[in-house]
């Protein structure tokens, strides 16, 4: 099998486990996009602010979760991590709330707040890319016939980075 289709095959099986994992709602939940900002990984910018990762821009005051000279700002941080709650009505009448891979970045609108349009502006694409995931999830488990040994010699174990 070519690289490029065993990436694929890899990646739809990867996404096979993570969706065929969700067992639901739990009793309390948010959409499953938001990192721990900070956490895992940590970008720190020429002047020493800090911000949760590389991916949002050093432009945006509600993106900056502290400085090196004063800690992490914890009522910063706290708010990107509770970014659901911009549009919490919205999200949970969405039928993709447990496959939302929205991250808090999708809500900065370059301002010093985030902003509820800009996030359910990309809210579309999610379900777009939840949507594929759950079709692939699907294909796989319906035609596992014609494509068993591909399935089966797949390494789901190794990091798969979509």
């Amino acid at each position: 099998m070519s690289p490029i289709v065993q990436y694929a095959v890899d990646a739809a099986r990867y996404d096979e486990l993570l969706i065929g994992a969700s067992r639901g709602l739990r009793g309390v939940d948010s959409p499953s996009g938001p990192c721990v900002p900070g956490q895992m990984r940590l970008l720190v910018d020429v002047v020493g602010r800090l911000f949760p990762c590389e991916r949002v821009s050093e432009r945006s005051a509600a993106m900056c979760i502290g400085t090196l000279d004063k800690g992490f700002d914890v009522e910063n941080a706290s708010r990107l991590l509770n970014v659901g709650r911009l549009t919490e009505a919205a999200c949970k009448q969405c039928w993709c709330f447990r496959y939302c891979t929205m991250c808090a970045r999708g809500a900065d609108a370059g301002s010093d707040v985030l902003s509820t349009d800009a996030k359910l502006s990309f809210c579309e694409e999610v379900r777009a890319s939840a949507y594929s995931k759950i079709r692939q999830h699907l294909f796989l488990k319906e035609v596992p016939l014609f494509y068993a040994t591909q399935v089966r010699s797949t390494n789901v174990e190794r990091s798969v980075s979509i």
